[in-house]
């Protein structure tokens, strides 16, 4: 480096076509193309040397500019490599950083973030491990133990452990490398504890406490296991050894657990997405029990394996969705690809279900311990029953407010409309009264005019009289709407009096009142009894020679 910063290489690897890439304390891969390739030469032959070397401060050689051309890889602010694996399938590079995997495409110099960390916290990825059939990657983390990361599901798991050591709280399952010990099993080297053994089968860690460990703290920094079966650990600041050929199950005894299933929910789709990133937690499958899905969340796959097993071209699994089908559905072990070991189903309805699975090797019974899931699919809000009675009950409402709106308005009409038919029969009645009452006021003076000129004085004296009381009432009622039907009565014969006086008895007239009536107490509009009598006088009886007129007021 050009600068003054101090770089610590963590780590070096070299992948399959020997490019060398280098990790050290700064947020930079460093690579080297071909760096393992050896040039078998002479060095007389060379016409000089294709590096420069110098000297630092301290008179110390160091290498200016080298053979080969050193390259920086940079994956974002703070995130340092840490571990690496190569993916022949993919062809690419799986980098392990302190923020989760990345996949490094050396050939267009691209990195894209596979296993995130979650809410912005630490992933710490020591070592990786591409598994068999190049469908698995196994990676160690200093956060959650080992982690097992599907490359058909695109979904992570993580196995942490109890730990030994409970001095130090501020580490959780830190495990700093590990390497394959047999088909399903992994030496362990766990940071806060004793090397340990992990069963890829049943999920669980065991110790190995042999009493060699015990000079030493129990922290673990380095396992590995070579070419001829020695295995070589780092405890706490010890390096501790076997011969080849000695390890043997007597050093770290695996107990399987009776009590878990011989078979296991791997992973979970929901439509094509791992359950665990559609939720953006990471979590294990084995001690998921129940799952809560959305009504568009029921496009399900559910991927399943047998463990503590072996010969796997002999196993049988048998599966059902309880709420869906009644009958169990066998199949093979796909040895080909286990990938293929899954049930899907589609377009499932709101409710619960329960997914189980059980297996058995050859013709053996059943195995006893299943594994199972609920799933719950909620309904959507138009698919609950309270939705309905709400629709229901809102339309009701409207259809009330509707039909007592108009109920309101229909009263209000008749209620304007009988208002307005009133007035316009008072206006009528008014009218007929302006009509009415000058012609029958010229009428009376003619005739009291008539009977002064025939010197009829007393005649004239009592027509008067009673045309005065006539004038006096007309003039009471003038301005009412309505009168009680004794003062209609008085008028009424105080007009037929005169009418009589001035026909000189031409016809006769009487007035019969019911005597149970309380004509005062009655209400009427003014002047509605006169008009008929005057029409009877005019048109009735002077073209006649005489006649009668009889008034009866009769309760019906």
């Amino acid at each position: 480096e050009t600068n003054n910063k101090s770089t610590d290489i963590k780590n070096i690897w070299i992948d399959p076509q020997g490019d060398l890439y280098i990790a050290t304390n700064l947020d930079t891969l460093y690579t080297v193309k071909d760096a393992a390739n050896i040039v078998n030469s002479n060095l007389a032959e060379w016409p000089g040397l294709n590096y420069d070397s110098g000297f630092d401060k301290d008179s110390n050689i160091i290498i200016k500019r080298g053979e080969k051309k050193i390259e920086k890889v940079f994956f974002g602010k703070g995130i340092i490599p840490c571990s690496f694996a190569y993916d022949q399938e993919e062809g690419f590079i799986w980098v392990g950083t302190n923020y989760g995997i990345y996949a490094y495409d050396k050939k267009n110099r691209k990195a894209i973030n596979k296993i995130p960390a979650v809410n912005g916290n630490t992933l710490t990825v020591t070592d990786m491990e591409i598994g068999q059939m190049g469908i698995t990657l196994w990676f160690s983390t200093l956060e959650k133990g080992l982690g097992r990361y599907s490359l058909f599901s695109k979904s992570s798991r993580f196995f942490s452990y109890k730990k030994n050591n409970a001095g130090d709280k501020n580490i959780h399952s830190p495990v700093l490398n590990f390497c394959r010990k047999s088909e399903n099993e992994f030496f362990v080297a766990a940071g806060d504890s004793l090397p340990a053994i992990f069963n890829t089968d049943n999920e669980t860690y065991s110790f190995i406490n042999d009493s060699t460990f015990s000079e030493t703290l129990n922290k673990t920094t380095s396992i590995e296991l070579d070419a001829n079966g020695s295995l070589y650990i780092i405890k706490g600041g010890g390096f501790f050894w076997t011969k080849p050929g000695k390890f043997n199950t007597s050093f770290a005894a695996v107990k399987p657990d009776s009590t878990i299933a011989p078979v296991l929910i791997s992973d979970i789709l929901i439509g094509g997405v791992n359950y665990y990133d559609l939720k953006n937690s990471h979590g294990n499958y084995d001690i998921l029990k129940k799952i809560t899905l959305a009504y568009n969340q029921n496009d399900i796959s559910l991927f399943y394996r047998a463990r503590g097993i072996s010969d796997e071209d002999t196993i049988v699994f048998a599966y059902k969705l309880e709420g869906f089908e009644n009958e169990w559905v066998v199949v093979p072990y796909s040895l080909l690809d286990e990938r293929m070991n899954m049930a899907q189903y589609s377009y499932l309805k709101p409710g619960t279900y329960t997914f189980r699975v059980k297996v058995k090797k050859g013709n053996e019974d059943w195995r006893k311990n299943q594994a199972e899931l609920v799933i719950i699919i909620k309904p959507a809000i138009w698919q609950t029953w309270w939705f309905w009675a709400s629709v229901i009950g809102a339309i009701s409402l409207l259809i009330y407010l509707i039909v007592k709106l108009r109920v309101r308005t229909v009263r209000k009409q008749e209620r304007l409309k009988a208002a307005h038919e009133k007035e316009l029969l008072a206006l009528e009645a008014k009218a007929l009264r302006a009509q009415m009452n000058p012609h029958f006021i010229f009428n009376c003076l003619n005739s009291i005019k008539s009977l002064i000129q025939d010197d009829q004085k007393d005649k004239s004296v009592t027509y008067l009289t009673t045309f005065s009381k006539l004038i006096r009432t007309l003039f009471n009622n003038a301005d009412k709407k309505e009168i009680s039907l004794y003062d209609e009565i008085e008028t009424c014969k105080l007009y037929l009096q005169l009418e009589a006086m001035r026909f000189d008895s031409k016809f006769s007239y009487v007035v019969n009142i019911d005597e149970s009536i309380d004509l005062k107490s009655i209400q009427i509009p003014a002047l509605i009894i006169q008009p008929f009598i005057e029409n009877a006088v005019w048109h009735g009886i002077v073209p006649k020679s005489s006649g009668n007129i009889s008034l009866s007021v009769l309760k019906n």
